[in-house]
């Protein structure tokens, strides 16, 4: 993904006379709805004055001066601030089953709801390749049933390359991998060392900037999606599906 810049919340809450006014207090600003408005006008190549933050925001949380963080609940949003303008935002935001963050262009995604993870893949592909064709396949059915790594490899005439791996919990995996191209869509497989069933599943495309991730968390699928070229309407599309 591209390297987002240092991010941070903007203190939104500025105090009039030491007090609020009763109208402030009255409704609170959603930090998605603040989020999702001011990316659209720093989009748009307009500037925004920290100083005219809305109150309703809240205090910041945290505040490192180009750096201010916000949170309420599930969500929190990070602004970064240079020469008093908002530089940039980055919110995130998490429920049970579900977890989101987007900032400019980028964004992660986390669920472990198989139907959320296959609208947010069939939101940023419209017409899907073969390679990522075969992921949304296997990654389906991992929710359901095991995949071994011989069904992978009849999905393609393409001999993966092998590797022996140690994992993050220290078990040893092996790692097929299957390319396209010149690198262009890579696609990996991890079973147990000496097993056949498939534990992670992984495709990246130089092409879109797409990444995505099937792996089993507590002995269940977790979908994982990130995509360095997304719009912030793909982003609020993503939001109110996993909200949903």
């Amino acid at each position: 993904m591209k390297k987002i810049g240092t991010m941070a919340v903007v203190a939104l809450s500025l105090w009039v006379g030491g007090c609020q006014s009763p109208h402030s207090q009255e409704k609170s600003e959603s930090l998605s709805d603040y989020y999702f408005k001011t990316s659209e006008v720093l989009a748009q190549g307009e500037s925004v004055a920290v100083n005219k933050l809305p109150q309703t925001l809240g205090e910041a949380t945290e505040d490192l001066g180009t750096i201010k963080v916000f949170e309420k609940g599930d969500e929190k949003l990070t602004v970064e601030v240079s020469a008093d303008q908002v530089a940039s935002l980055m919110y995130d935001w998490h429920d049970s089953m579900s977890k989101l963050t987007v900032a400019q262009e980028n964004m992660v995604s986390k669920t472990s709801v198989v139907a959320k993870d296959e609208a947010i893949r069939d939101l940023l592909n419209e017409t899907p390749t073969k390679m990522l064709g075969s992921y949304q396949e296997v990654a389906s059915r991992m929710s359901e049933e095991t995949v071994t790594i011989d069904e992978i490899r009849s999905m393609f005439n393409i001999e993966p390359e092998v590797s022996e791996e140690v994992n993050e919990d220290l078990s040893e995996v092996t790692d097929y991998s299957f390319v396209v191209g010149d690198m262009d869509e890579v696609m990996h497989a991890y079973t147990l060392k000496g097993e056949d069933k498939v534990i992670k599943l992984t495709y990246g495309s130089n092409v879109t900037g797409d990444i995505y991730t099937t792996l089993y968390q507590d002995n269940e699928p977790l979908y994982i999606t990130s995509s360095t070229r997304t719009t912030l309407t793909e982003q609020k599309q993503i939001f109110d599906g996993l909200h949903q």
